[in-house]
């Protein structure tokens, strides 16, 4: 929302961010130019009546910040969100955008709010989805054409001092694999770790990080200190800026189970990483083109297509140069420009 926000901003748009929580824990700035508003509503709910009560307070703050500010029109992201938002915004005459960012299909919410979102998303201006593949599952629920505008990858900055800087925060010698995202299932980091580890005295002088935080890091935890190779795997948490540790790594690697459209890959990408990603439903097949850029892999190979990029200098060095064109094929212009007309249809 930072990078979309900023550059809608710099071309002359009035922009508001508006988000449910403090501001606090932002990771990723946004631009002076635009109006950031912090509703800090995201209490924790301790159960069913608490839920319901927080629910009430983001809706009362949604809507009075919708009638305080008066858009022209209001662009929504990610599933919970953009119900509270339909919700909120019901009768004020303001149309709605909203963006879906991660597979529906594959992401399931609770059956109440399950049926909260097809309910109120018949009632959006217009529907965004990051793939062909999330677009026909929400095309299914409400028979209606839903836009297609993927992420944008930013073009790396040069910097001479990003290979000291990743080196020291990954704290160790030798090749690297680098693994990005939150630690939580869908990522699939458990079973990144296990296919290191079964690589591992093969390959002794390759090391395995991971950067991100999130609800199964002691999982992980546990599943690293239980391995022969825990000192050679490191959860780093999150890292910001992170291209000098994409500039350091030797391969990519993807695991997930499922995705939206995912940031990490085009970033690893961009920075001229080989770059192997699990071929799950929603995705990576529609960034990695298999075998020119990167490969894509299944859960059952993943071990041996690592072995496969990480014996071969040459075959990651190719998948590299070609990697970067992804800045070329997901830029930010084009992105911002589909973005503006979806938003003029809603208007």
């Amino acid at each position: 929302m930072a990078g979309l926000t900023g550059r809608l901003a710099a071309r002359g748009h009035q922009v508001r961010l508006v988000t449910l929580d403090d501001g606090r824990h932002d990771r990723h700035s946004v631009a002076p130019a635009v109006e950031r508003v912090c509703l800090d509503v995201m209490a924790d709910s301790s159960g069913k009546w608490a839920a319901i009560r927080n629910n009430r307070a983001r809706l009362a703050s949604l809507r009075a910040a919708i009638g305080a500010y008066s858009p022209q029109v209001i662009l929504s992201f990610c599933d919970s969100t953009n119900v509270l938002t339909l919700l909120a915004a019901a009768g004020l005459g303001i149309p709605v955008v909203v963006s879906e960012r991660s597979d529906p299909a594959q992401h399931p919410m609770s059956p109440l709010w399950s049926r909260l979102r097809r309910w109120t998303y018949r009632r959006a201006a217009r529907l965004v989805a990051l793939s062909d593949t999330s677009a026909r599952t929400m095309a299914a629920w409400n028979r209606r054409p839903v836009a297609v505008i993927p992420s944008a990858v930013e073009v790396p900055e040069p910097n001479d001092g990003d290979a000291a800087a990743g080196r020291e925060r990954a704290s160790h010698p030798g090749k690297t694999i680098l693994g990005v995202g939150r630690l939580a299932d869908e990522k699939g980091f458990d079973r990144l770790i296990d296919a290191f580890v079964q690589l591992a005295d093969e390959f002794p002088d390759w090391r395995l990080a991971i950067a991100g935080e999130g609800p199964q890091r002691s999982r992980l935890e546990a599943q690293i200190a239980a391995s022969d190779c825990a000192q050679r795997i490191e959860l780093l948490g999150w890292q910001r800026p992170i291209t000098p540790l994409y500039r350091t790594a030797d391969l990519f690697v993807l695991p997930s189970r499922y995705e939206g459209f995912p940031s990490a890959l085009l970033e690893a990408m961009a920075c001229g990483v080989a770059s192997l990603g699990i071929d799950c439903e929603s995705g990576p097949r529609e960034i990695i083109r298999d075998g020119v850029d990167g490969m894509l892999t299944s859960p059952a190979a993943l071990a041996t297509d690592m072995r496969r990029l990480m014996q071969d200098d040459t075959r990651r060095q190719q998948l590299g140069r070609r990697a970067v064109e992804v800045v070329e094929r997901f830029g930010w212009d084009a992105m911002v420009e589909r973005y503006l007309q979806v938003l003029r249809e809603a208007v």
